[in-house]
């Protein structure tokens, strides 16, 4: 998975703002610079209900919570660590946002706008 590669792996050290929270947020929904991610797009949204069951979509937002956890973890000199149930929500907000983003069908720009807002709304959180 992408996430363990930078927010998590990149700053094991230090918090470099708001680089933790973007690339979390990036790696949640479509990848660097991408998005339009061809595996997550509107058709299959369209169909997902036909195999995917509610234990699946639990299993994802644990696993990737978990990645978002350990992305902040990594943060060491954050002023304060965000909860658990903080980042649940963000998680739950990231998820939910792209999936509406892609429902939609939004142009590349205000898919970003949408990104570069939610990226602006964590790092005020954390006081950054």
């Amino acid at each position: 998975m992408a996430i363990d590669e930078e927010p998590v792996r990149k700053y094991p050290r230090q918090y470099i703002a708001p680089q933790p929270a973007r690339q979390a947020a990036e790696k949640t929904d479509s990848g660097p610079g991408d998005v339009r991610q061809p595996l997550f797009n509107h058709e299959v949204l369209l169909i997902e209900h036909q195999f995917v069951e509610p234990e699946h979509h639990r299993r994802a937002f644990e696993e990737l919570s978990k990645k978002w956890q350990e992305a902040f973890a990594a943060c060491r000199d954050l002023p304060a660590r965000p909860s658990q149930t903080t980042i649940d929500a963000w998680v739950i907000m990231a998820w939910g946002g792209r999936r509406y983003c892609v429902t939609v069908q939004l142009a590349a720009p205000q898919t970003a706008a949408w990104l570069s807002e939610f990226e602006t709304m964590i790092c005020s959180r954390l006081g950054q």
